[in-house]
């Protein structure tokens, strides 16, 4: 289900280091590169955890 999906995102991207819902996932101006960074990496580490568990086609 689309919840289990959401729920499965942001418990991945909570596990490395990145608040994503809490947040709205809103990039600004007080974002450095390095957070950008850290959250494209959490988001591709996270959507490979996923499809590994097949939650992800």
């Amino acid at each position: 289900t689309s919840g289990g999906l959401a729920t499965a995102l942001n418990v991945g991207m909570m596990l490395e280091g990145v608040a994503l819902f809490n947040s709205r996932g809103i990039t600004s101006i007080a974002h450095s590169q390095e957070d950008i960074d850290l959250t494209v990496n959490a988001f591709a580490k996270t959507l490979a955890l996923m499809q590994a568990e097949s939650i992800l086609p």
